[in-house]
């Protein structure tokens, strides 16, 4: 057993989130986060396969789906992570799950993370976060600088740093969030074997799952299908929301899922898992 695992044995490894907004003010921490909790994480080969799937489609320079579903306590989150660390360490830029509860604060928290992780490209990201997300700016800027006499330059920084804090948005459209990360991926291709993006706590992205939420959700899967980019994005999803979806939005999970491949986590723990588990204790 290697150190890092006879370390995990005397900590309770619950894997949890970050906030889109935290790792948007903390990107070095967020990932200092992550790793800690990945280094305490074996990837099950199924989880592993999914994964393969989808990396083998964005080498080849396609939008790529996957996806992982089970019930609460089913490890959903850990197999997340782990999957992320699997990303990274196949060398591409990989963005580990964040919680968020808008589009924006999601292209946020991944443009800050990518620029975090690949210096080389972080003005390039800024840069073109800028350009898809606060083109919207210019006329609230002008009309807020004429009416407070205030230059116009300080009045959009201050709109900048809010819409980056998350603490409000635009419009939230999910087109702008599709074509961020399409151009994201043709970046990270220069450098990487492209972007593979993973979306967990989707209930706090879809909120009630109401008829906008689904809009918009609808909005985004079928945008990245239009799209042809180095780019993959995994789901995470609770039985719960992937039944709902099944009942009122049962085409996009059939849009994903012809995409590429998904997995029940209910299907790792078989009678062979305590013998993979055993292996690697031992």
């Amino acid at each position: 057993m290697n150190d890092n695992h006879k370390e995990s044995l005397r900590l309770l490894p619950i894997a949890d989130t970050t906030g889109s907004t935290a790792a948007r003010e903390d990107s070095k921490g967020t990932l200092d986060h992550y790793n800690h909790l990945a280094s305490q994480l074996w990837l099950s080969s199924k989880v592993s396969e999914v994964a393969d799937g989808v990396f083998s489609r964005v080498q080849q320079g396609y939008t790529a789906w996957g996806s992982l579903s089970g019930p609460y306590g089913f490890g959903k989150t850990a197999s997340a992570i782990a999957l992320w660390a699997h990303a990274k360490d196949s060398e591409f830029l990989a963005i580990p799950p964040l919680s968020c509860t808008s589009f924006d604060e999601l292209a946020s928290g991944i443009a800050a993370l990518a620029g975090e992780q690949n210096p080389k490209i972080k003005t390039q990201v800024n840069k073109l976060f800028e350009d898809v997300f606060t083109s919207g700016l210019k006329p609230m800027v002008q009309e807020d600088a004429k009416r407070y006499s205030v230059p116009s330059r300080k009045v959009r920084q201050i709109y900048q740093d809010k819409f980056s804090a998350g603490q409000f948005t635009l419009n939230n459209h999910p087109h702008q969030t599709v074509e961020f990360l399409s151009r994201l991926g043709e970046i990270a291709a220069k450098y990487s074997k492209g972007l593979v993006i993973i979306l967990d706590e989707l209930q706090q992205l879809l909120g009630p799952l109401d008829a906008r939420t689904i809009v918009q959700f609808r909005e985004f899967v079928w945008g990245m299908r239009t799209e042809r980019s180095p780019c993959g994005v995994i789901l995470a999803l609770d039985s719960l929301l992937e039944a709902r979806l099944a009942r009122w939005a049962a085409d996009i999970l059939h849009r994903i899922r012809e995409n590429g491949p998904a997995l029940q986590l209910t299907d790792i723990y078989t009678c062979e898992f305590p013998v993979w588990l055993w292996d690697r204790l031992n």
